[in-house]
């Protein structure tokens, strides 16, 4: 039913055309790989065009031409330390609450689901921090973000670029008011399945014979360049590894609308958001305390206001294009020609046997077999 809006490869799964149906005839459901996507109930649907129109809405093309680069860092080494990168986005959400605003951001909720949510104060913000690498669902959004203009507050919505197009292009098809919201994109590798992460979860549970009480997608301890999961369970067993790394960097997890992304370069956000990489190497005399250095780039005048309300919470250096380095500011991700067959392992074996195929579980054979399959294209 979801191809009557548009094909699993080009839906993002944000959950807007639920939103524009005027019967409610449309519900987000969990595919097979566990992403969202829409479905239409036939009995409801009075084919008025709308969920269509809307669709049209989201392939809008955006110029933006008000282009500036920084690295960044926030002066708190403490709310640092709780960001993957150099806390940018706490400084920028500061800042909107602080002007008596509303922050959207996503959150890893107690039950280890991935969504985003609404903050009203800096306290919340705590959950908003770190990096998600799972699909956020951000459906309950919509309404609410509404409502917060209407009611004249300040709105920052922080996400992937093809979220911030569907918040964007939702209000413009609703004809609301825009000048009071702030978008903030991140640079994204793509986004993995939810069903990924669940299985991950009960199979890093089952090891451990614990429930996990904190999950960290990315721990800085050891440097902000790593990329091991920091994991603490209820029994007291604490765990550093790159076994869900190793399945999301291997990019076969990754929903089918990532492979061509459309909003890569086709920005709708204020300001685009993400690692410095390169900037030690450009700048080793300055911040090089490997605790990490965020990139800001601004889109838009509402961008530039919002970051220079925020310039005295960090330290700034104004940057060249070539002074970072980040392949997602161009490009998608590769996706391996090896993607289906991963499926088809999901579906068809048991878990413990996918962590030692697909990641440094299977130790000295996965190297080989990964080094073998990058060589022929299929990792």
């Amino acid at each position: 039913m979801e191809e009557k809006l548009c094909s699993n490869k080009e839906c993002t799964g944000c959950g807007a055309c639920t939103k524009v149906c005027p019967k409610k005839a449309i519900t987000m459901y969990e595919d097979e790989r566990g992403f969202l996507r829409p479905k239409i109930d036939s009995k409801k649907c009075i084919n008025c065009g709308r969920c269509k129109k809307f669709v049209q809405y989201l392939n809008t093309k955006n110029i933006i031409t008000h282009k500036k680069y920084y690295g960044c860092k926030i002066v708190d080494n403490e709310k640092r330390m709780k960001s993957q990168s150099g806390g940018l986005y706490t400084a920028l959400a500061e800042t909107i609450i602080e002007l008596g605003g509303i922050v959207y951001g996503c959150e890893l909720d107690e039950n280890l689901h991935v969504k985003h949510t609404r903050v009203d104060n800096i306290a919340d913000l705590e959950k908003h921090k770190g990096s998600k690498y799972v699909q956020s669902d951000i459906v309950d959004c919509f309404d609410k973000i509404i409502n917060d203009l209407k009611a004249e507050k300040k709105v920052l919505f922080s996400g992937t670029p093809c979220q911030v197009s569907a918040i964007y292009n939702f209000l413009e098809f609703k004809k609301v008011d825009k000048s009071r919201l702030y978008t903030c994109d991140i640079i994204c590798h793509g986004v993995a399945s939810p069903l990924i992460f669940k299985k991950y979860k009960e199979y890093i549970e089952n090891k451990h014979n614990s429930k996990i009480r904190m999950f960290c997608f990315r721990e800085k301890y050891s440097g902000w360049k790593n990329i091991k999961s920091h994991i603490e369970f209820e029994n007291g067993d604490i765990t550093n590894d790159y076994l869900y790394a190793d399945l999301y960097y291997s990019n076969l997890a990754l929903r089918g609308s990532c492979e061509k992304c459309k909003n890569i370069q086709n920005k709708f956000s204020d300001i685009t958001i993400g690692d410095c990489w390169g900037f030690e190497e450009k700048y080793p005399n300055i911040w090089n305390d490997d605790l990490g250095i965020s990139i800001a780039i601004i889109n838009t005048k509402k961008g530039e206001f919002i970051f220079d309300s925020s310039k005295e919470r960090m330290d700034i250096i104004e940057l060249d294009s070539k002074d970072f380095q980040q392949h997602n500011l161009s490009k998608p991700s590769n996706v391996p020609n090896g993607k289906e067959k991963f499926w088809k392992d999901i579906k068809n074996k048991k878990f413990s046997s996918i962590m030692k195929k697909y990641t440094s579980e299977g130790k000295v054979i996965f190297k080989i077999r990964r080094k073998i399959m990058k060589k022929i294209g299929q990792w």
